[in-house]
């Protein structure tokens, strides 16, 4: 399997990007001369794999840099918060679904570029990646759950990435239990402390 690091070219405003190829930050701001707006373009080099994830908060420009990676000699999918469908948010069972459709779509050899914000999906598919290992019991397990069958998930054909108007584009390592996303991971953690803390309290009553 080939793998491609691309350059992106991105005009950009108030944002600071990391710069993965150099390991450190590039400021570029946007300026006004002459009642004309000039941009500045920065490079980035991200490695792009069969699937390439970018998370990321609202304003964190992960759309825009998304629509401008490509493989070269691949057709690329590109699935822009796939979470949201015609008719608005998907539930949970459809988010996950849209997750292992992903995985199948990768597994039958389309190169896809996702942005996203659900934890369902994301969850789902360090799923599908962990399912893509060897363990024992996956006999056991696949005869539970047969709708997996058929979607594991090769960690070595994902690539992550998080976007932030403030930190700039981070990759994030993926690694046989799945992608490590400290934005999602943190904001799921704080959700639990905050939920076991007030059930504490109501033990106490």
């Amino acid at each position: 399997m080939s793998n491609y690091e691309h350059v992106i070219k991105w005009d950009c405003s108030t944002l600071e990007l990391a710069s993965l190829e150099r390991g450190r930050h590039v400021r570029d701001k946007l300026n006004m001369t002459g009642g004309h707006r000039r941009m500045h373009e920065t490079r980035m080099r991200l490695a792009v794999k069969p699937l390439t994830v970018l998370v990321g908060p609202r304003g964190s420009g992960k759309n825009r840099i998304a629509y401008n990676v490509h493989a070269p000699g691949e057709a690329v999918l590109h699935m822009e918060e796939p979470e949201y469908g015609a008719v608005g948010l998907l539930d949970a069972a459809e988010q996950m679904g849209v997750a292992r459709a992903v995985s199948f779509a990768v597994n039958e050899g389309q190169w896809i570029v996702m942005t996203t914000c659900s934890d369902y999906i994301l969850k789902e598919l360090n799923s599908l990646i962990m399912l893509g290992e060897p363990f024992r019991g996956r006999k056991g397990f696949l005869k539970r759950y047969p709708e997996y069958r058929g979607l594991a998930l090769d960690k070595d054909k994902v690539a992550a990435y998080q976007c932030d108007p403030l930190g700039g584009v981070i990759p994030c390592e993926v690694d046989n239990r799945g992608m490590n996303l400290p934005y999602i991971d943190s904001l799921i953690d704080h959700i639990n402390k905050i939920s076991n803390e007030l059930a504490n309290h109501l033990e106490d009553v």
